[in-house]
């Protein structure tokens, strides 16, 4: 999926997406998969959904239906508090998917909708861990590089300030000579002026992301 045809924002597509599972059943399956009891994952992202009943479908086999629960602000006035932990974890499992016993997979993940996982994550603009390898020069010296990678930004109304969440999963190398790492890093601004927020957050998030790749492939990451 990309914006490129701007049929909707990205919080009016999530809001969609959330409308096929109660938002209780959600929330549930987090924290199962993290083990977080306290995570909130039972909000919209500030716009109602783009698709009010949306369907899923293959030709003729709907495989999905949406829930009868009212997906709406007025009517879900929750929040989404998922922590960096939880964040990594997931984009860790998915990264690692080939290599977990079934048991310790993601519910539901297989290697086709994998793959289909990994594409829609190569159109996001997340691109600071590409980046970093580029700026660090060792995109010649190294084999077989996996990254998949995702960023949340925008300006909260409630909060009054700039934030971004980027998280990521990096494989390097192959046989013996693997490194890989699974993080996820959170920042916001609150100077009264957008733009320099959002270049200052920015400017941050890649150094940042650079020197942790840094100490990655040196060996001096503690």
């Amino acid at each position: 999926m990309t914006y490129d045809e701007k049929i909707a924002s990205s919080n009016a597509l999530a809001a969609t997406f959330k409308c096929f599972q109660h938002y209780t059943d959600l929330e549930l399956w987090i924290q199962n998969i993290t083990g977080n009891r306290d995570i909130n994952f039972r909000g919209l992202y500030g716009e109602d959904p783009e698709i009010a009943s949306p369907i899923i479908s293959k030709g003729d086999r709907i495989l999905a239906k949406p829930s009868r629960e009212k997906k709406t602000r007025a009517t879900q006035p929750g929040e989404n508090l998922l922590t960096t932990y939880a964040l990594t974890r997931l984009i860790a499992m998915a990264g690692w998917h080939s290599c977990l016993p079934n048991d310790l997979r993601l519910p539901g993940m297989r290697s086709d909708n994998l793959e289909l996982f990994a594409r829609s994550f190569g159109k996001d603009i997340a691109r600071y861990a590409d980046v970093a390898i580029e700026q660090l020069g060792l995109q010649r010296h190294i084999t077989t590089p996996v990254i998949l990678s995702k960023v949340g930004y925008g300006y909260s109304d409630s909060r009054r300030r700039t934030e971004i969440a980027y998280t990521c999963f990096v494989r390097l190398g192959d046989g013996s000579e693997v490194k890989s790492l699974a993080m996820t890093l959170r920042a916001a601004k609150a100077l009264g002026n957008i733009d320099r927020e959002a270049v200052e957050l920015d400017a941050r998030m890649a150094a940042e992301v650079s020197e942790i790749l840094r100490r990655l492939l040196t060996d001096r990451l503690k």
